[in-house]
């Protein structure tokens, strides 16, 4: 919808106001709802509920008042230059969305561990109606452009935030800020976050980096290529979801006999999706964004290789965070993200889009050959303890 009604060069500077606030969103969010889950599996009741709540609303509203100022003070500084190709105000309404993305991507990894699965997809399914409700004025009435379709985003993002923590005040009916548990959970940030941030730089900043350097049209492109590639990762999201309330309740040894055959599922899922993908991308992109977007229609050919690292990261999560591995995890994400990083700044000023595509196929390759391993080590290590 934000395709058809804005164009490849609206379109672009939409996924760019976007992309800035989830960089701010990354960064703020400290990897705090990973290390509550952990915190969760160590715990034999749900008592840890009130404080755990309490403390991460805190530490969100900290983050995004300190993310907010800095924000203002770049564009002061820099005249706007910092944001480049995009104005003022839908810049500010995206932004108006920060908190609402740190509560959704925290709350999320508390919901796992009270096993409300049920709730977050419920949450998913009334925020992304509502999202669509309000683009709806924006196709019928183009001049509501691109501030229209933020507001939208921003309603997407108030509704899933809103209503998971609705979900979580049933078993946080006390939530109460704790000084020692934040510090602790700071302490697990200062381990894990990298990983965060490695993981963000290796999926969105190729869209930042080629809006500062390319035409906004060609951003547009790029940036609608890897939201049509991420239809492919509906299902290992939703064996990751399961996953991480399954490891958190079960222990990632446990788990595992039930988690590697949804793993096998999962790849099996991705090889189709790239078979039948290849030859319905054409037809699927002039139908959801129409024929000007047809030069995105080779990048997520090409792009549908990376479903294989997507897919064994994505399910493979929660057994990192589960067993408490948070420096490994950490030193790969690094190096996928300087990876990632190094190639962008490297072939997108030359090449444009087919520069960061490159970039994504390396590091999910890195991805892919990382996680397998541990898949392989940890199927060794059940298949000693069954004997």
């Amino acid at each position: 919808m934000t395709a058809r009604s804005l164009g490849p060069t609206g379109r672009g500077m939409y996924a760019a106001a976007t992309g800035w606030v989830l960089l701010f969103s990354t960064l703020g969010s400290l990897s705090l709802g990973q290390v509550a889950l952990h915190h969760a599996t160590e715990k034999q009741s749900d008592e840890w509920v009130n404080e755990t709540v309490g403390t991460l609303l805190g530490l969100t509203a900290i983050v995004t008042i300190a993310a907010w100022i800095l924000c203002a003070a770049l564009f002061v500084a820099t005249g706007g230059d910092v944001f480049h190709n995009l104005p003022a105000l839908p810049l500010t309404v995206a932004f108006l969305a920060l908190p609402f993305v740190l509560w959704f991507d925290t709350g999320r990894y508390v919901l796992y561990s009270l096993g409300k699965v049920s709730a977050f997809n419920r949450s998913q399914v009334i925020g992304y109606s509502a999202g669509i409700a309000f683009l709806v004025p924006v196709v019928i009435f183009p001049k509501l452009g691109l501030t229209g379709a933020l507001v939208a985003w921003l309603v997407l993002y108030v509704t899933m935030a809103g209503w998971g923590y609705v979900s979580l005040r049933a078993a946080a009916r006390e939530p109460r800020f704790s000084r020692g548990l934040a510090r602790q959970f700071l302490g697990g940030s200062v381990k894990l976050h990298l990983t965060t941030v490695g993981t963000y730089i290796h999926l969105q900043s190729s869209v930042l980096i080629l809006n500062y350097y390319r035409s906004p049209a060609e951003t547009g492109y790029y940036q609608l290529a890897t939201q049509v590639l991420t239809l492919g990762t509906l299902a290992p999201m939703a064996v990751s979801t399961y996953t991480y309330a399954l490891v958190s309740r079960a222990g990632p040894d446990s788990a595992w006999g039930e988690q590697r055959r949804l793993l096998a599922l999962a790849f099996a899922f991705s090889a189709l999706a790239v078979l039948v993908g290849y030859f319905l991308v054409p037809y699927g992109i002039t139908l959801l964004a129409g024929s000007d977007f047809a030069p995105s229609i080779p990048l997520v050919r090409l792009l549908l290789l990376s479903l294989f690292g997507m897919t064994v990261s994505i399910v493979m999560a929660s057994q990192w965070i589960g067993r408490g591995f948070f420096v490994q995890t950490t030193v790969l994400s690094v190096i996928a993200g300087v990876a990632s990083l190094a190639l962008d700044f490297r072939l997108i000023p030359r090449y444009g889009m087919y520069g960061a595509l490159v970039s994504t196929l390396v590091v999910y390759a890195i991805a892919l050959v990382a996680n397998g391993s541990l898949a392989v080590w940890i199927e060794r290590r059940w298949r000693e303890v069954m004997r």
